[in-house]
């Protein structure tokens, strides 16, 4: 029997270690989403506060004579995290025109954006700015705001700049070197999403020609060899799509933590507060 399988034990029997039961689950919690290639550095920290609130419940609902406590809580995250998933409305279309890659793609993802209601992004600068949503960031932590709206900063004009420092108490010209700050290091993932885009455009050039040349081709051996690299070329188009979709053009909550010389836990805690605060207040209509 493990060392955390008798923490819960104990727990459940006496009432008392919940604290060190916390402690030790939460590395496990926080690491999870490391095991699914589309998450982020940033989706870790989401995760363990999505799933902290519900820890209580998972150790009470334990029964020790069916499994050691390790498994079970893995069970627990591979069920939560598609509820994860789900609330952060992952499942969203990919419009390969907004790349100016090729239209095929477009016509197999048609129908997901449909699937999902748009998520609460502080990557919208526009958004953040809205009458509504100002009256809910105004009832936030001022450093809470800051954090999230440091999230859309690269994209920000002067103008919008000068409201932000109003939202968040803030100096606008300090606000304009965070900008310029994040803005260096998003510069590699800049750089790699120009060498993706790039590919992906040879791709589809490639897939072109070879589906001009299967369409005039008789010979049936050089169309199955035509055919092999034309199947070869769309998985690996695939391929690159799916690394483009996953690269995050925005600064991250450890760029942030490291802007502010705060631990990027404050930053996971205020992004997933303030988003949570909008998201319910859309929800509410307000």
């Amino acid at each position: 029997m493990t060392d955390l399988t008798q923490l819960v034990i104990r727990y459940q029997d006496t009432g008392f270690g919940y604290e060190e039961i916390v402690r030790k689950t939460s590395v496990m919690i926080y690491s999870y989403p490391g095991t699914i290639p589309s998450l982020t550095d940033d989706d870790r920290g989401d995760f363990l506060l999505y799933f902290s609130p519900r820890l209580k419940q998972i150790v009470s609902r334990y029964q020790p004579e069916r499994a050691e406590f390790e498994p079970y809580l893995r069970m627990c995250m591979k069920y939560r995290i598609m509820s994860y998933l789900i609330s952060r409305h992952r499942t969203t279309r990919y419009d390969p025109a907004d790349n100016h890659i090729g239209s095929w793609e477009l016509r197999e993802t048609a129908d997901e954006s449909e699937l999902h209601p748009v998520r609460i992004d502080p990557c919208d600068i526009g958004s953040l700015l809205d009458p509504p949503v100002q009256r809910v960031l105004r009832r936030l932590s001022r450093t809470s705001v800051l954090c999230f709206c440091l999230k859309a900063i690269c994209d920000a004009d002067e103008r919008t700049i000068n409201r932000i420092a109003e939202l968040c108490s803030s100096d606008a010209t300090w606000l304009m070197h965070c900008k310029y700050v994040l803005l260096e290091t998003l510069g590699p993932r800049r750089r790699r999403q120009a060498m993706i885009g790039a590919r992906i455009g040879r791709l589809y050039t490639r897939i072109y020609n070879l589906e001009k040349r299967l369409y005039g081709e008789t010979d049936p051996v050089t169309r199955n060899s035509l055919n092999q690299k034309l199947a070869n070329s769309k998985r690996l188009y695939q391929q690159n799509c799916r690394r483009l979709r996953r690269l995050s053009l925005r600064p991250t909550n450890s760029n942030i933590a490291a802007l502010l010389h705060v631990a990027k836990g404050t930053v996971d805690n205020a992004v997933f507060t303030v988003r949570n605060a909008l998201e319910k207040a859309v929800t509410e209509g307000r």
